[in-house]
This record gives structure tokens, sequence and C-alpha cells, in this order.
């Protein structure tokens, strides 16, 4: 599965850190989920972003479909589009359709 399909609050991040060597490893992958994470007003769901940015370095493709879809989000809750979701809820929905397509 090239999108990991779960919610970026189910539990899957451990307080959103990662351990030392991990963190050395795969630092830019973390700091691109920070920065969506911060982007998106959700600092909850960064263990989330690192899993889908680790997912596409190990498939060798690139990151645009994670960053399409928080732009995404963020237009829709700019325009005030969002009513039953967050952004970054919105953003998960435009992957999870993206990984089915």
């Amino acid at each position: 599965m090239l999108f990991h399909d779960i919610f970026p609050r189910s539990g899957f991040h451990s307080g959103n850190t990662l351990p030392s060597p991990a963190r050395a490893q795969f630092a830019q992958a973390w700091a691109k989920a920070e920065t969506v994470a911060t982007k998106l007003g959700d600092s909850h769901s960064t263990g989330f972003w690192f899993a889908q940015f680790r997912s596409l370095e190990t498939a060798g493709l690139p990151d645009g479909a994670v960053w399409s879809a928080v732009a995404q989000g963020l237009e829709a809750r700019a325009a005030g589009r969002l009513q039953r979701t967050t952004a970054a809820g919105y953003a998960v929905g435009i992957l999870r359709r993206t990984a089915r397509a």
C-alpha cells in the first residue's frame, strides 16, 4: 500500500517523536512531516505524515501527491467548505482516493 490508510489522530504517532537514530536517518522526511502538520494546524498528525513521506521515499516516488492533498485541504478550509472535518482529514481523504485510483 503506497499511502497508509489511517486517520492522523488514530494513535499512529508516539508523541510525534522518533528515536534519535531514526530521526537522524530520516531527517528529511520528518522535517517534511512537521511542515505539513504545522501548515494544517494539527501537530498530532506528524507521525502520520512522516509515514506517508517514508512510503513515497521507499517506493522511489515524488512527494507531490502529499503536497497537493495538503494544498487542497488548506484551500477547502480557507473557502469555508469544511464543515464535518479538518483540513488534515480532508487531505487524508484525498490521499485515500489517490491510493485507490
